[in-house]
């Protein structure tokens, strides 16, 4: 997919109304996080410009699921408008898309059980880390099962086209594997 197209199909899948409450957009009440409600507050994403984001770059880590869901088209066409200048906002875009590494641990252990392997340490030193760190899985989980398939088939389009576009910008290919972990399920 070109850049044109890949452009208009955020464009199309992301519906700009209902614009969520100011009470649905942020998590807390920081200092950070009032500039973050501040910003985003009665503003559709399409109104936002790519200086802005780029200026309040903490203000990912700072949005309910029902405000990231929102503003994440306005974020996607940051990064292809101009990836380099975009800086901090990319990784912290394509971390916020990536499953964590614990669904990693889950299938080491699986594969450890499957194969025979007797080493209780390793097993139980990666079933605490699995407990303790499950959470934060889950919590992707359910922050990305409010996408449509379609926004879901889109933001697929967006990482491969980062990675496939932009492989030296990213030194370890992390929006091919945020495809890989959990938005190939959306290819087609």
């Amino acid at each position: 997919m070109d850049y044109t197209a890949l452009v208009q199909e955020i464009k199309q899948v992301f519906p700009v109304n209902p614009i969520p409450s100011p009470d649905e957009i942020v998590i807390g009440t920081s200092g950070e996080a009032m500039v973050t409600k501040g910003l985003f507050a009665r503003r559709s994403w399409t109104e936002l410009e790519g200086a802005e984001l780029i200026s309040h770059n903490s203000a990912l880590g700072f949005l309910t699921d029902i405000g990231f869901r929102y503003y994440v088209p306005a974020y996607m066409l940051l990064l292809l408008a101009d990836l380099h200048a975009a800086d901090i906002v990319s990784g912290s875009l394509i971390r916020q898309l990536t499953l964590p590494l614990e669904v990693d641990t889950l299938r080491l252990m699986e594969y450890l059980a499957q194969s025979g392997n007797t080493n209780r340490g390793l097993d139980e030193f990666l079933l605490a880390e699995l407990t303790s760190s499950s959470v934060s899985a889950a919590r992707f989980i359910g922050r990305m099962a409010g996408f449509t398939r379609e926004q879901g088939r889109v933001i697929n389009q967006f990482l491969l086209f980062l990675g496939q576009q932009h492989p030296d910008y990213f030194d370890e290919g992390e929006p091919l594997l945020a495809s890989t972990r959990y938005w190939f399920q959306f290819a087609g």
